[in-house]
């Protein structure tokens, strides 16, 4: 027990302390979305009934393959298994959306680059490409859009498979990255769930 007198202080130390790490991670997610490279990964046809749970969107995508560096293609199984974090070049293509390029045991001296928990990758054996669970797999929406961007992205997704996109804007900082925005065929699925008839 501890004595009256440092009570009071321990008590507010302590309710610093417990505001303090939601706070820093507030303010993390705040300056990606701010200060973040902006990134647009296309998005893949999930399945149609299962698309929003709740107040978010699920998300797929096509291309979620890295390249393993020669560094990490030469760890055998068991010193695979003790890794914990990875790390995720992100590449811009000519088409101006990005895909993962390659994976690596540390950050990258510069570009933009994912930080992933090793359990969100899944490696092959030698150097064969690994399958990158990536960690904006959702996109959250206010409660009173969900129903019509529901049915619009469904209509849209099976609709124009072939000729419509939906892509996910992305911020990328220091490894973390932030969803901005889903769009389809360029427009923000929110002002198409406001725009009546559309």
């Amino acid at each position: 027990m501890i004595p009256g007198r440092w009570f009071w202080p321990a008590f507010g130390l302590m309710v610093l302390l417990q505001l303090a790490l939601p706070g820093r991670m507030i303010l993390q997610h705040e300056q990606t979305l701010r200060q973040g490279t902006e990134h647009r990964f296309k998005t893949a046809p999930v399945d149609p009934y299962d698309a929003f749970r709740g107040r978010y969107v699920a998300l797929g995508f096509p291309d979620t393959q890295a390249r393993p560096s020669a560094e990490l293609a030469a760890l055998d199984e068991a010193e695979r298994q003790r890794l914990d974090t990875l790390y995720a070049t992100v590449e811009r293509g000519d088409d101006g959306f990005s895909s993962l390029g390659q994976l690596l045991l540390a950050p990258p001296a510069q570009g933009d680059y994912l930080r992933l928990p090793a359990d969100r990758v899944s490696l092959m054996p030698g150097d064969g490409p690994a399958r990158v669970d990536l960690p904006f797999d959702r996109y959250y929406l206010t409660e009173g859009l969900a129903p019509e961007a529901e049915r619009l992205y469904r209509e849209r997704r099976s609709a124009d498979a072939e000729t419509g996109q939906a892509w996910l804007l992305v911020r990328l900082r220091a490894g973390r990255a932030v969803p901005a925005g889903l769009y389809i065929d360029d427009r923000r699925i929110e002002d198409l769930a406001r725009t009546p008839g559309d």
